[in-house]
């Protein structure tokens, strides 16, 4: 379902910010391996730069920020 969400947003021209949720439940090796692998299938299916990827915990506030500067960028309000 992910997937077809992000097709939907890439075939209509919508930026797509994808959230690799749970990092705190990872190491810091085993979120950059997570993020690397997505980040590769994510080019390999839409090109570069078309969607965007961070790893995210709601739990430890981790990538918050970067994920409220992405939207506000979106919103021209930053």
């Amino acid at each position: 379902y992910d997937r077809q969400m992000l097709g939907y947003a890439v075939a209509r021209g919508l930026p797509a910010h994808a959230l690799l949720t749970k990092a705190d439940k990872l190491g810091r090796g085993q979120q950059a391996q997570a993020l690397a692998a997505v980040r590769k299938e994510l080019v390999s299916a839409w090109g570069e730069s078309t969607v965007g990827v961070q790893t995210f915990s709601s739990e430890s506030k981790q990538g918050v920020d970067e994920a409220r500067a992405i939207v506000a960028g979106w919103l021209e309000l930053a």
